[in-house]
C-alpha cells in the first residue's frame, strides 16, 4: 500500500489557519466571522535574540531567543504560578523547530505534553512555544499555558498516540477491516479528545485574562473562539473518510500517484470514487457522523460554560 501521510507535530497547536476553515463545514452558526480572538488582546512579551543554538538531536529547550514578558504577560505567568504552583517557560517557535516538527507557519503557539523535560511528566516546570511574529499575545500565551496545566492532557488518548503512533495506526487498520462504523468510532477518539483539550485551553485563556483585568468581550464574540475546538472534529471526520478509503483501496486519495500505464490510473481512480460514494450513500455512516458532531458540540459547550454562546 502507498504510504499515508501522518501529522508530525507532537503537541497541541493554536493556529490562525491550521484547519480547513475554507471548507465552510462548521459546527456552530457563524455570527460575526473569523477574526481570531488572539489579535484582540495585547502583546504578552517580546523575544530577545541571544546566541545559543539548538541541539540537532533533541527538541530545543532553551533556544536562541529569550522571552521578556510585558506587564500583561508577567501577570499571566505569575497568576498561573500562584494558582497551580507551576512555572511556565516561554520559548520561540523557530524556523528549525517549525521544519523539524512540521508546524504550520500560521501557528500561534504549541505545547508538547510528551516533552521529556518540560511536558506533563514535569510536575513543576513546563514549556510553551510561541510564534514570535503572531503568537506572542496575551491570549495565545494563556491558551498554551492552559494546555500546560490541563490535568486531563497527561492521560489523554492524544498523548498516548504521540508516544506510540504505530499502535494507533494498527488499531485503525484493524477496525477498518471490520466495517466503516467500527472504524469511524475508533478513528474519532483522538479528534474528539483534541476538541475537548482545545476547548479547555480556550476557556482557561478567557478565565486567566479576566482574572488579570483584561477585556474578554472581543475574544468570546469571535466565531473562532468556539469553532477552533470544533474544527478538530470537522477535520477528524474529513480525515476519517480519507483514511478509510485508503485502507480499502491502498491508494492515498490526497495526492496523485504515478502508475505505469493510463488504464491502471483509471482503475484506481474509479475504486477511490466508488468508496467515497459508498460512504456518502450509507445512511448509517452519515447518522454516526452527525451523532459525533452533536456530541462534540455538547462536550465543547460544557467546557466553555458561560462563554459557549455570548448571546
Amino acid at each position: 500500500m502507498e504510504p499515508f501521510p501522518t501529522q508530525g507535530v507532537v503537541g497541541e497547536v493554536s493556529a490562525r489557519m491550521d484547519v480547513p476553515y475554507w471548507t465552510k463545514r462548521t459546527l456552530y452558526p457563524m455570527k460575526y466571522g473569523y477574526t481570531y480572538g488572539d489579535s484582540t488582546t495585547p502583546l504578552a512579551g517580546v523575544f530577545k535574540t541571544g546566541g545559543e543554538a539548538y541541539s540537532p538531536t533533541s527538541l530545543p529547550l532553551d533556544g536562541s531567543s529569550v522571552f521578556e514578558p510585558l506587564p500583561v504577560g508577567a501577570s499571566i505567568l505569575r497568576s498561573i504560578n500562584d494558582q497551580t504552583g507551576k512555572t511556565i517557560l516561554v520559548k520561540p517557535i523557530t524556523a528549525e523547530l517549525q521544519k523539524k516538527l512540521n508546524i504550520p507557519e500560521s501557528a500561534g503557539g504549541v505545547y508538547f505534553p510528551g516533552h521529556s523535560h518540560y511536558g506533563h511528566s514535569n510536575p513543576t516546570t513546563r514549556a510553551v512555544y510561541l510564534n514570535p511574529g503572531i503568537g506572542n499575545t496575551a491570549f495565545v500565551l494563556a491558551h498554551e499555558a492552559g494546555h500546560a496545566v490541563d490535568p486531563d492532557l497527561g492521560i489523554d488518548a492524544k498523548l498516548q498516540v504521540e508516544q506510540n503512533p504505530e499502535r494507533l495506526r494498527t488499531a485503525e487498520r484493524s477496525a477498518a477491516r471490520k466495517d466503516p462504523y467500527t472504524f469511524l468510532g475508533s478513528f474519532m477518539q483522538q479528534p474528539m479528545a483534541s476538541a475537548r483539550s482545545e476547548a479547555f485551553a480556550q476557556r482557561y485563556a478567557v478565565d486567566k485574562l479576566k482574572d488579570i483585568g483584561e477585556d474578554i468581550t472581543g475574544v468570546i464574540q469571535d466565531d473562532w473562539y468556539n469553532e477552533y475546538p470544533a474544527s478538530k472534529i470537522v477535520e477528524g471526520l474529513d480525515n476519517a473518510r480519507d483514511y478509510y478509503v485508503y485502507t480499502q483501496t491502498g491508494v492515498n486519495p490526497r495526492r496523485s500517484v504515478e502508475f505505469p500505464d493510463a488504464s491502471s490510473l483509471k482503475d484506481n481512480r474509479r475504486s477511490v470514487a466508488d468508496q467515497y460514494l459508498n460512504l456518502a450513500l450509507d445512511k448509517r455512516y452519515r447518522e454516526q457522523e452527525e451523532m459525533l458532531r452533536q456530541r462534540g458540540v455538547r462536550d465543547i459547550n460544557v467546557i466553555l460554560g458561560p462563554y459557549a454562546d455570548p448571546d
